[in-house]
């Protein structure tokens, strides 16, 4: 067991004493963080956050959108630079924000059009990323 934060610049989203994994989206791919994991320092792309308290119990979601990770002994920090817990995400906002920044991604007359269109479309899939992977857990 490991002691877990997420952190924002403007709210603590989580703080939990202890936990018994955290899967993070790296830009590496997925990194699954146990006690006594290596010290490490990774920076974390737009995706899902999934806490367990407990081995084999349901996760709680998090969605991030971006940031970077900390792992030092015993301890897991998220500094974010947005994150939202799945409770806080309307689905169907979600999909419609996806749907309007694939077609203003597809429209895009210019580099920076067409990077704002792609950005806002990871973070809507990483929105929807996170709903499903919650109802995964939650038949």
């Amino acid at each position: 067991m490991f002691k877990f934060e997420l952190i924002t610049p403007t709210r603590v989203l989580a703080q939990k004493d202890e936990v018994y994994q955290v899967n993070l989206p790296s830009e590496a791919g997925e990194l699954g963080i146990r006690s006594r994991h290596m010290n490490l320092v990774v920076p974390l792309k737009p995706g899902v956050v999934e806490v367990f308290e407990k081995e084999g119990a349901a996760p709680d979601h998090f969605v991030i959108f971006g940031g970077v990770a900390e792992v030092t002994g015993q301890d897991l920090k998220i500094l974010a630079t947005t994150a939202e817990h799945a409770d806080e995400i309307d689905a169907a906002k979600a999909e419609e924000a996806r749907q309007k920044a694939e077609k203003a991604k597809k429209d895009a007359k210019d580099d920076v059009s067409f990077a704002d269109a792609s950005g806002t479309l990871e973070r809507e899939i990483a929105r929807l990323r996170t709903i499903e992977r919650r109802k995964k857990y939650r038949k």
